[in-house]
């Protein structure tokens, strides 16, 4: 198995995560992170090659015996069964798009899309999204604070009729509008937490 990663996704130390390769095997779960801890326990052979603007590598170090290189631009020699071709669009910057459709251009073998995963470029634009996204919250945020109670009645006042309420809301002094971090987004709406 050979990487050509800035990260080399071999185990990395995590305060409630495994420490070693030995306490990841105990629950043998994977992610983007650790994969290759998949390939050391079924006894492969790894080779990670970092970009040249990396050369003293990641950090904090592999779990597991790694050999590295740095790339020298040179061809790489070694014949390989498969290639799986893949980027993070969360990691990558928008700006690098392009260098990576040249690659996937470049690539010399037959090539069969992952499903889901056809390559856009250029990406969609993000902000149309976030606007409507942004729009959404803002009326969810009217809705509610039309419908919090602004003020008490005072005690000149006669008795609460049914579109007054005497309760006072969380985090809020007696007769005085709820603080702007009581008020919450609508189930489902927000920023997704």
């Amino acid at each position: 198995m050979h990487l050509f990663d800035a990260h080399h996704d071999s185990g990395y130390h995590q305060e409630r995560g495994p420490r070693s390769f030995e306490e990841w095997r105990e629950t043998g779960e994977f992610s983007c992170e650790n994969w290759m801890l998949v390939h050391h326990d079924q006894g492969s052979q790894l080779t990670l090659t970092y970009p040249a603007w990396r050369p003293n590598g990641d950090s904090p170090p592999p779990m597991i015996p790694l050999r590295t290189t740095v790339d020298d631009g040179h061809e790489v020699d070694t014949p390989f069964d498969a290639v799986f071709l893949c980027r993070s669009g969360s990691w990558v910057p928008s700006w690098c798009d392009d260098q990576f459709t040249e690659l996937l251009a470049a690539f010399p073998g037959r090539t069969n899309l992952f499903p889901g995963s056809e390559w856009k470029h250029p990406r969609p634009d993000p902000l149309p999204y976030a606007r409507r996204m942004a729009d959404i919250f803002t009326a969810q945020l009217q809705r509610i604070e039309a419908q919090a109670p602004r003020t008490l009645p005072s005690s000149s006042d006669p008795q609460p009729t049914a579109a007054r309420s005497t309760t006072t809301p969380a985090g809020a002094a007696p007769g005085q509008p709820a603080p702007a971090e009581a008020a919450a987004p609508a189930k489902g709406q927000g920023c997704g937490r």
